[in-house]
């Protein structure tokens, strides 16, 4: 994350939008040190349902308390209303690994116009559906997957992840979605450069 947004920086103005729930090795919580580390701004969207779970004693030891509590907080009424909002308040959405929330957020960015770039880590191979909680294990390796024709893996309906998505958004999906397949083998520089070139 943060040699993506480097680069990016380098290319123009960045700013990063991310829930406060920043427990050590979420994506919240590496978005807010890479938004610290990288001096870009980061907005904080979240829903009512989650602020329970903003606990700064579970942050990361190196994530700066004082700057993270300055920056404004966007409580919103419902878990649709924070995606929809977060893909509304960007043009880039980068989904890496994750479960349904990240497929619906991906969903929203689609609708929004915005880029989307799915980062499939090889090395990781979990089931892909999880039966018990009716999501996929690894939203990234979903998506590629449900995007390749597979008719077996279940939709997310819930997220908007259908069919009839797939069919009505077909354009901006070829044109606005990437996925980027990394693995163990590819040097990071290599793959920081690779995700960043299909975000240009």
């Amino acid at each position: 994350m943060d040699g993506v947004v480097s680069k990016l920086k380098d290319k123009g103005s960045v700013s990063l939008v991310t829930s406060p729930t920043a427990d050590k090795g979420s994506i919240d919580a590496i978005t807010s040190l890479s938004a610290q580390r990288n001096r870009v701004p980061v907005k904080y969207v979240t829903t009512e349902g989650y602020v329970k779970y903003i606990n700064p004693d579970n942050f990361p030891d190196e994530l700066n308390i004082e700057a993270f509590a300055k920056q404004p907080k966007y409580v919103l009424p419902t878990k649709e209303a924070y995606s929809e909002a977060t893909a509304k308040l960007s043009n880039i959405f980068i989904g890496f690994e994750g479960r349904d929330t990240t497929v619906g957020d991906m969903v929203n960015a689609i609708k929004a116009g915005n880029k989307v770039v799915i980062i499939d880590n090889e090395d990781h191979n979990p089931d892909l559906w999880d039966n018990a909680k009716s999501r996929p294990q690894d939203a990234s390796e979903y998506v590629e997957v449900k995007l390749s024709g597979d008719e077996l893996l279940p939709w997310l309906v819930d997220k908007g992840f259908t069919a009839e998505f797939l069919e009505k958004y077909e354009r901006e999906i070829r044109e606005n979605l990437v996925v980027v397949n990394v693995d163990k083998s590819i040097d990071t520089d290599k793959a920081i450069d690779l995700v960043v070139s299909k975000l240009a």
